[in-house]
């Protein structure tokens, strides 16, 4: 998996990770450097220059590395660095799947129709993982399993 995230990533280097990549809901307001005993990772899982990193440019939770796009982060770190945070990173996000169809999900526009709720919030919610198996595919769409 952390292959098809690297790859994921790359594609979409210059657009937020958020844009990509979807969070699992407990994540999304952890801090960083919490993961690593969240998984019973060594805490050298995320090395202290890229917590410091992170640190240095306000970045103190999930939701704000999600924020940030994978250019950004790949520019200030090495190769170790970067194998490290995906190691941590594809434990607490949710990939689209090699193949399914659209028909077992809802769409944003879906959703909105079934909650009378607007575009914006719903979205919101999505990028926050409030509705779990969620993912956006790589056209950008967010679909929720039904």
């Amino acid at each position: 998996m952390t292959q098809q995230l690297r790859t994921l990533l790359t594609s979409s280097s210059n657009i937020s990770i958020k844009s990509v990549v979807a969070i699992k809901y407990p994540y999304w307001r952890k801090p960083l450097i919490m993961l690593p005993r969240e998984f019973n990772m060594n805490r050298k899982s995320i090395t202290m220059n890229m917590i410091q990193t992170f640190l240095d440019n306000g970045k103190l939770s999930i939701r704000d590395i999600m924020q940030m796009t994978y250019q950004e982060i790949n520019d200030k770190q090495d190769v170790v660095s970067i194998n490290h945070f995906l190691d941590v990173f594809e434990k607490i996000v949710v990939l689209p799947p090699e193949s399914f169809s659209e028909d077992d999900y809802y769409t944003v526009k879906d959703l909105c129709y079934i909650l009378i709720s607007s575009e914006e919030n719903i979205v919101r919610r999505l990028e926050r993982g409030e509705f779990k198996g969620s993912f956006i595919t790589k056209d950008g769409q967010w679909l929720k399993p039904k």
